[in-house]
């Protein structure tokens, strides 16, 4: 019995394993002569268990025994005495009969499992001639369809029927099936709920035999060259109509619907029919049985569209669906993902993928059209379009990139009848794909041709965020900008950003003359006024400043004086922040000044030190000058500046001295603003009023949304006796000169609020810079192998344990903080941890243990 429960179980590895079982039991039979009378009595009770087990109420019992009786039936071993095909079929017909049956489910069983026999039995024989074996079985399947009166049974059969055509060949078809099924065949749209007439069964073979059902078959059957798709209005009301029939029945509507879709892609009546389908699956919503159906269509005909002949299917669906891929785009987004079901949006993201994979392997022109195409569709939510641009750009090569430039620049250029903010949003993602072309496995700086396209795109990003054109273009820029174009001043910001993001990349790449290059060649543009209107401040200070500066400037970075430095490191590292610091000129000239005025004396004393072993007379050695500049720039609020600047760090950190690392210590210290006399008495009260209000704060950062109670208290107490109360339903009637006096009552509570605010933001961006410091103080004490920094480094560290609050903002500087102080006391220093007062032994531990 135990292998009849395994050929019955839900797995169908347990299947595979009880019908081997079985099997490997009759060979081993077979063997034994002597057995010759046991083996048929144990075959015959196998075949008869069999067929009684396929009128089980488990689907996986019907389709296991099924299974075997279809294997046992293709058995050719002579001892086992296997009866014929023939026999089965006329076992099967005279032990599963629904004469003495009386209840409908077992008749429905019974039903079922002559069905799956039939199709177990005809698989095995499917390379063979299945003339015989359909003539026995086409017309009981016909008859079992017409006593069945529910419709999911019927498909079944339908499908049945289908996959007896599949295994026939277009003559066997013709000849052995097609008479018997002709009545099932309808001839036009109105199809009834009686079951006489079968859409799926029609469409299914439709699509299996095109020769047999072609434009003559349509003509005397139809009165048309094909199945029409919704040529008119009333054709697609009726093709509404019936699909409408099915919404009981789910599963055989996406069975019909994928046969539909399927005919309509190869008569290139798609852009007729696809409206029609997403008008009635989209109706009530993605998150409905219909909307995952429509979802799950998309993700069906995109993968219908891998052959390389055409995209015909992928350019009709983005074309006649701008409407529905917003939406999916906004099913997408962080706001949708909240709202919408799981399963809407695992299948959204199924048909993105697909689509990437599709078109990944297409001719860049068809990816880059397909592209754009679907870029028309999202309005305001890009993060899934990032994965078709990986596809567009996954396999460009050396030769492709240019194309690709140029038409993303042509992209980003065109004006579409959007408002202004959506253009904006638009343009931003664009300057996000722009900026990722540096990471396409054929890009490499050190090719010519991709050093000249990354120079162009480098110095178009400086000219369009730095200048407004009057009716010029630069003559290298031509190919890529054709006329002026409007930006508005958001955008430049992104561009600026963008500006930032190739510099970063060229930089990773240890270099930095391309970005050099781009910079020189902006110098011109300030000289041509009638072309170019520089949009920057300080445009006279910076034109006197690089008139009587930038030969020294040039000179220095490209001259002997950084080359005779005995480390490359070193080297490029010096020319990196000159470059870094010229493109700050564009955006804080004053500051960007001192840099550079600050980095030719740093230089200059570098050589005198390194090269020529000489001493200084300045009290500052040039490394704690690099550190100081390196610190100003960390605090700015690019992303893309500060991993600039912890890349040039580490090329440096050799050469960090005491003083340098005691500069770095001031950034992270932290003052205590408590009274020294009072220390004692109100050290606890402090900590936790500091501790109250920062709990406070992080609640206000992590909630926008919610309702401020400070400010809902102080417009309440601005309003006084006009506030409602919780027992006064009706407002409080005020004359216009009540509610002047009330005005700046109100406005004031609104900016106190506003201010309290901005304090939070900048107390924030201070933690996070002095977070980037302690990294950078980290990674030189680790490194520390000859201990030259633990004296000078563990009790600032330890002092600054010791006072930051202890919040939930402060975590992850506590937690950095412990981790250095754990290395250096495994490294066995602790002479000054005895010179920590009490008090700080037990701040100490308050802090180990909030960790």
């Amino acid at each position: 019995m135990d292998v009849y429960w395994e050929l019955s179980d839900f797995d169908i590895h347990n299947r595979q394993q009880g019908m081997e079982k079985l099997l490997k039991s009759f060979k081993t039979l077979s063997s034994d002569d002597n057995n010759e009378k046991h083996l048929s009595s144990e075959l015959d009770y196998t075949i008869s268990r069999l067929i009684k087990g396929l009128v089980s109420n488990r689907k996986c019992a019907r389709i296991g025994y099924a299974a075997t009786l279809g294997t046992l039936a293709s058995l050719t071993d002579d001892q086992l005495q296997i009866p014929s095909v023939d026999d089965f079929i006329s076992l099967v017909q005279d032990k599963l009969t629904t004469k003495k049956e009386a209840g409908v489910e077992d008749a429905k069983n019974v039903r079922i499992g002559r069905v799956l026999s039939y199709i177990a039995l005809a698989y095995t024989q499917k390379d063979n001639n299945l003339s015989i074996l359909l003539q026995k079985i086409i017309p009981d399947l016909l008859l079992i369809r017409t006593q069945e009166t529910r419709r999911r049974l019927r498909t079944f059969i339908d499908a049945s029927i289908v996959q007896l055509a599949k295994w026939s060949d277009r003559k066997l078809f013709k000849k052995e099936i097609l008479p018997h099924i002709q009545e099932l065949l309808p001839t036009n749209w109105q199809v009834g709920d009686d079951g006489t007439k079968s859409l799926f069964l029609f469409v299914s073979l439709v699509n299996l035999y095109p020769k047999i059902f072609n434009q003559e078959y349509f003509q005397s059957h139809w009165n048309d060259d094909m199945l029409p798709l919704g040529k008119t209005n009333d054709q697609q009301t009726i093709i509404k109509k019936c699909l409408q029939s099915f919404d009981n029945e789910l599963h055989l509507l996406q069975q019909l619907c994928q046969e539909l879709l399927i005919y309509a892609i190869r008569t290139q009546q798609l852009a007729l029919f696809w409206p029609v389908i997403v008008d009635e699956l989209s109706n009530i919503g993605f998150d409905s049985n219909k909307g995952h159906i429509l979802l799950d269509l998309i993700t069906f005909c995109f993968h219908e569209q891998e052959n390389p002949n055409s995209i015909y299917t992928i350019e009709t669906i983005l074309d006649s669906s701008q409407i529905l891929f917003s939406k999916i785009f906004d099913l997408l987004s962080s706001s949708g993902r909240k709202i919408h079901q799981q399963a809407s949006i695992v299948l959204s993201k199924d048909a993105f993928e697909k689509l990437a994979h599709t078109i990944a392997n297409r001719p860049l022109e068809e990816r880059l059209r397909l592209f754009e195409k679907l870029l028309n569709c999202a309005n305001k939510n890009y993060t899934y379009i990032h994965s078709i641009a990986n596809a567009v750009t996954e396999k460009l090569t050396i030769d492709e990139l240019p194309v690709y430039v140029k038409y993303i620049i042509g992209l980003f250029c065109a004006v579409s009848k959007e408002d202004e903010s959506a253009l904006n949003r638009r343009r931003h993602f664009l300057l996000e794909i722009l900026s990722n072309v540096c990471n396409c496995s054929s890009f490499d700086l050190k090719d010519n041709s991709c050093g000249l396209l990354f120079e162009n795109i480098l110095a178009m990003c400086v000219l369009l965020a730095n200048f407004k054109l009057h009716n010029h273009i630069p003559k290298q820029f031509r190919e890529f900008l054709h006329g002026n174009i409007e930006i508005s001043d958001v955008t430049r910001e992104h561009i600026e950003d963008t500006i930032y993001k190739f510099l970063m990349y060229e930089f990773h790449e240890n270099q930095y003359e391309h970005s050099l290059n781009v910079f020189q060649k902006s110098i011109h543009w300030f000289q041509s006024t009638k072309h170019f209107s520089p949009l920057f401040k300080n445009v006279d200070e910076i034109k006197l400043y690089l008139n009587q500066q930038s030969e020294e400037l040039f000179q220095i970075i490209q001259g002997n004086t950084i080359q005779s430095f005995p480390d490359e490191k070193l080297r490029l590292a010096f020319r990196q922040v000159f470059v870094l610091s010229f493109y700050d000129l564009f955006v804080d000239f004053n500051r960007a000044k001192q840099y550079l005025d600050d980095l030719i004396t740093c230089v200059k004393n570098a050589r005198i030190q390194l090269v020529l072993k000489k001493k200084v007379k300045e009290k500052s050695s040039w490394i704690e000058v690099f550190i100081d500049i390196l610190l100003s720039m960390d605090t700015k609020k690019q992303h893309d500046i500060r991993s600039i600047v912890k890349k040039i760090y580490h090329q440096i950190a050799p050469y960090v001295n005491e003083n340098a690392l005691k500069l770095m210590l001031q950034t992270i210290t932290v003052e205590n603003e408590s009274d020294d006399e009072d220390e004692d008495e109100s050290d606890d009260d402090n900590e936790s009023n500091i501790e109250e209000e920062e709990e406070e704060e992080d609640d206000e950062l992590i909630e926008n949304g919610d309702v401020n109670e400070d400010l809902r208290q102080a417009v309440e107490k601005a309003l006084g006796d006009a506030a409602a109360k919780e027992d006064q339903p009706n407002d409080v009637d005020m004359d216009d000169e009540a509610m002047l006096r009330l005005d700046p009552l109100i406005a004031e509570a609104f900016r106190s609020q506003i201010k309290k605010s901005s304090n939070i933001k900048i107390i924030n961006e201070k933690l996070h810079h002095q977070f980037r410091v302690l990294d950078l103080i980290e990674s030189v004490i680790k490194k520390d192998e000859r201990m030259r920094f633990v004296l000078i480094s563990i009790r600032p560290l330890i002092e600054t344990l010791t006072r930051l609050p202890n919040t939930s903002a402060y975590k992850t500087m506590i937690e950095r903080l412990d981790s250095i102080l754990r290395h250096l006391s495994s490294r066995k220093v602790f002479i000054f941890l005895f010179s920590l007062s009490s008090k700080n032994y037990k701040h100490l531990t308050v802090k180990s243990k909030y960790r």
